[in-house]
Parts: structure tokens; C-alpha cells; sequence
């Protein structure tokens, strides 16, 4: 019999409410906390989709990565937390709902975050990192053999909300200089040496961790399907809608079926410490791109209606470039931070990936006089066409089934 415990379900029967326990090489199923936990999150980042909706220009789409980046680190930050504790008492959940008000006031405030809410936004943030400081400091004084690595954390999600804090000495305009500052410093300090070291006495489960940033990805693709539904309701559809629904609905199938096809089925690598984390940060730009292609969908199929046949507006044809692009490039990334047993298949999915990169900057930067349903057929060709390769590369005897563990 194998050392090595099975893979978990999701969704089995919950464990008793209360108490506090500590992961030690065991697997764990997610609890329901966890997943109202992310749906709030995703809500916050249709809030974010929102505002990049009505700024879609390239002073809108920097305040949109910036906001999103920061929201997305916010979800990250607790989201490892539960990946190494499993708390379930009334203290962590009172501070889980205690950080959801914080979330729901983070998109609350994201319409108007550079201007007249950007003092509600900070604040907002700051509660997110002043409870997850809480969390790790309680954890280090029930876990003893932790408390170094949960003292390190409190301290750096401290540091990260003093310098969100801080932002508000800045000139009027000036704190998302604050804001970036913070967050680079909070996105580096946990790949520190001394971190990594740190890491050990309470390390990850891998299976959860995936599964966390699968639900989360599979949620956010959904909402960036239910943006052209909301602008689609009640439209009759005649031939280009029709035209259009099918080649998108190709689009999006392709988004799912790379992710849960091509890289959650291989795992993240954990036997070379820079894999993780470039598997880990590859998902910023992929939720980026999720959410800048569910506004950039919906702007292509109102051109159906309003503007038939006509030359796509640049800035909705650049926006898609920009979301699809996003999420190649994510992929890249998060495929170098996997275990794939045979380099061939890493080789030819690469490949792959750079060559669609390539196409879709070419039809995002040059094919001016292309209408929407002509650039969505142009997308879904070279989405299909990595599909056929991972269908390709996963036949019997192929590189990958055949060289699977």
C-alpha cells in the first residue's frame, strides 16, 4: 500500500463544528466556509470588471490591474492561511465574516477607489490585513511549533497595511504609489529566505491548495460568462448574435479545458523551490485575464447588435487582446511551476502556448478593419487549435498518457 494518502473529494460530509487543528502532511477536504469565503471575493471582482466596463482605456485598465491585483493578494493572503490551519471555532469564523465586511467594503468602493472612496478602499484593505494579522497571531500562540512562522507572517501583513496606511500622507492623487509599494513588498516578503525556511513548520497540502485555486479560477471564468448574458438579456438573436454565441462559447470552453486539462491535472511542483511559486503568482495574471475578457465579451457582442458589420472599436478590439493574452501568458507560468513527468510534452505545450500568444497580439494590434464576429472566429481558431493539441497530447500513447504517474 502506497505511503501516500489518497486525494480527498471535495464536498463530503463536513467535520464537526469547533476546535482548532494543525496540517501535518494530511490531506483535507474544503469547507463550506472557504467556498462562501471565495464567492465574495468573485463578487468584488465583478465590481472591478465593472469599472474596467466603463474605463476601457489604458488609464482605466492600470487602475483596474492595480485594484485587482490588490483584492486578489487579499483573497491569497487568507487563503493560505486556511491551507495550513484548519480553524473551524467561533473565533475564526467571527474573523472570517469580520474580513467579508472588509471585502464587501473593498467593492463597495472600487467604482470611485482613485478618487472621492480611495480613503474607504485603503481602510477596507487595511481590516482585511489587520484580521489575517489576528488569525497568524493566534495561531502562534496555539500552535507552539508554528509561532516563528506565523509571528514572520503577522509581521509582514503588518508591515504591508502600515504601508497602505501610509498612503494616506501622499498628495491627493498620489496614494496608489502607496498602494503598489505595499503590495510589492507584501508579494516578495513571503519567498524571502528566511520565509522559505520558515514554511516548513507548517506546510502546504498541495491537493487543497489546488483545489482552492481551481474552484476560485472556474467561479471567476463563470462570472466573465454571466457579463454577456446580463448585456444579452432579452436581445433576439439573429445570425451574427447566433455567429457570435458560437464562436465565443468556443472561446470560453477553451479557457476551461486548458486550465483544468493542461495544468491541474499535473500538480504543482514542490520538489524545486521556484516552481510553487511561479505556479502560485501565474494565477494573478490569470484571474486578470478571466475578468478582462468577461468585459471585453460583452463589448464585442453589443457590437453585433449596435454596430453590425462595422470595423470594431480599437479599444474593445485591444481589450480582448489584452484579457486573452493575459491568460496565455498565465499559463506559461503556472505549466512552469507543475510536474509533468516528460519534458517532450512541457516542450510542445510551450510551443504552443508562444505561437498562440503570437497570433492573437497579431490580430489584437493589426486586424483594424475586422468586426467582432470576424476577430471572435480568428480567437476561437487559435484557442481550438491548443485544444487539438492537448487532446493530441493526452491519446494513448502520446506524451502525456503515456508518461503519466
Amino acid at each position: 500500500m502506497s505511503d501516500t494518502p489518497e486525494k480527498s473529494p471535495m464536498f463530503t460530509a463536513p467535520r464537526p463544528f469547533g476546535g482548532v487543528t494543525f496540517h501535518r502532511h494530511t490531506l483535507r477536504n474544503i469547507s463550506w466556509l472557504e467556498l462562501y469565503y471565495d464567492l465574495i471575493y468573485v463578487a468584488t471582482f465583478i465590481q472591478i470588471g465593472n469599472f474596467l466596463s466603463k474605463h476601457v482605456d489604458l488609464n482605466g485598465f492600470t487602475e483596474f490591474l492595480i485594484m485587482l491585483t490588490a483584492v486578489w493578494w487579499a483573497w491569497s493572503g487568507t487563503t493560505f492561511f486556511q491551507n495550513r490551519f484548519v480553524a473551524d471555532d467561533w473565533q475564526h469564523r467571527l474573523l472570517v465574516f469580520l474580513q467579508i465586511f472588509g471585502v464587501a467594503a473593498l467593492g463597495i468602493s472600487v467604482s470611485d477607489a482613485f478618487g472621492d472612496l480611495y480613503i474607504q478602499f485603503t481602510v477596507a484593505y487595511v481590516l482585511t490585513r489587520v484580521l489575517l494579522v489576528i488569525m497568524y497571531l493566534r495561531m502562534a500562540r496555539l500552535d507552539p511549533p508554528s509561532a516563528s512562522l506565523s509571528n514572520d507572517y503577522a509581521i509582514a501583513f503588518g508591515v504591508g497595511g502600515a504601508l497602505w496606511l501610509a498612503s494616506l500622507l501622499l498628495p491627493l492623487g498620489y496614494h496608489w504609489v502607496g498602494w503598489i509599494a505595499a503590495i510589492v513588498v507584501e508579494l516578495v516578503i513571503p519567498i524571502v529566505p528566511r520565509m522559505a525556511a520558515h514554511q516548513q513548520l507548517a506546510p502546504i497540502d498541495p491537493h487543497h491548495l489546488e483545489e482552492r485555486f481551481g474552484i476560485f479560477t472556474i467561479i471567476v471564468l463563470g462570472e466573465a460568462f454571466v457579463k454577456v448574458l446580463d448585456d444579452a438579456q432579452g436581445t433576439v438573436l439573429g445570425p451574427d448574435q447566433f455567429i457570435f454565441s458560437v464562436f465565443g462559447l468556443v472561446v470560453t470552453f477553451a479557457l476551461w479545458w486548458l486550465y483544468f486539462t493542461d495544468t491541474v491535472d499535473h500538480g504543482v511542483d514542490f520538489k524545486q523551490a521556484w516552481r510553487a511559486p511561479v505556479w502560485f503568482y501565474g494565477h494573478l495574471p490569470l484571474a486578470a485575464g478571466l475578468v478582462t475578457f468577461g468585459v471585453a465579451a460583452k463589448k464585442f457582442y453589443a457590437a453585433t447588435l449596435e454596430h453590425p458589420g462595422e470595423a470594431l472599436h480599437p479599444e474593445y478590439r485591444l481589450l480582448y487582446m489584452a484579457g486573452l493574452l493575459l491568460y496565455l501568458v498565465a499559463l506559461v507560468l503556472i505549466d512552469m511551476g507543475t510536474h509533468n513527468p516528460n519534458p517532450q510534452s512541457d516542450r510542445i505545450q510551450l510551443v504552443t502556448r508562444l505561437v498562440s500568444i503570437a497570433l492573437v497580439a497579431g490580430f489584437g494590434l493589426f486586424a483594424t478593419e475586422f468586426d467582432a464576429i470576424q476577430l471572435v472566429i480568428a480567437f476561437a481558431l487559435i484557442f481550438a487549435a491548443q485544444v487539438g493539441v492537448s487532446v493530441w497530447l493526452h491519446l494513448p500513447g502520446n506524451y502525456i498518457a503515456a508518461h503519466r504517474d
